[in-house]
């Protein structure tokens, strides 16, 4: 026999009890994996009930209020839907929604009939928002694309026009004049 034969037949026993023991399954009365708690026992899932209930909207909107509390952009990223992070990253963008998000509170929720969507009402003062969710998988996320479109960041009359947006309108009013 070659080397190489002899070596595949030794290893593939060996192969094959070492993928038996990951397969085991415990015995009754075995001790649980670690984190795992015991059938019977406070925290383990009982028949007919979901292992861990998804926070409301209500409950995620106030985490993300602490969140930009503590301009914890990151904790807001995680509580929300999918290129989140890329909406915020505009020019001023996290700054502004930061602000907005600071000091409000969280009121109603409302939810669509088919359960897909959900509103929280938001006041800061006298202001109010919406603040909108979007289900992802079992949980409700943040939508922050919606929210940053709702509430867009306001130019201060006279401040928000640069060199290049005069330049542009100027080249406008010149190609009006010129088709006249």
């Amino acid at each position: 026999m070659k080397l190489g034969t002899l070596a595949l037949l030794l290893a593939l026993p060996l192969f094959a009890l070492a993928c038996e023991e990951q397969a085991a399954v415990p015995e009754e009365g075995a001790q649980p994996a670690a984190g795992q708690p015991a059938a019977g026992q406070p925290g383990a899932p009982t028949e007919g009930q979901p292992a861990v209930a998804a926070p409301t909207a209500g409950e995620i909107c106030k985490g993300i209020v602490e969140a930009a509390k503590a301009k914890d952009e990151a904790k807001i990223v995680s509580a929300a839907t999918d290129g989140a992070g890329e909406a915020l990253a505009g020019e001023g963008v996290k700054d502004h929604v930061f602000a907005l998000l600071t000091d409000a509170a969280c009121g109603d929720e409302t939810k669509s009939e088919d359960g897909a969507k959900a509103m929280v009402a938001l006041t800061k003062g006298e202001a109010k928002m919406d603040l909108p969710f979007t289900k992802a998988g079992d949980a409700l996320k943040f939508d922050v694309a919606a929210f940053i479109e709702k509430n867009p960041i306001k130019k201060e009359e006279g401040k928000g026009k640069g060199k290049k947006e005069k330049a542009k309108k100027e080249k406008a009013k010149k190609g009006k004049k010129a088709k006249k």
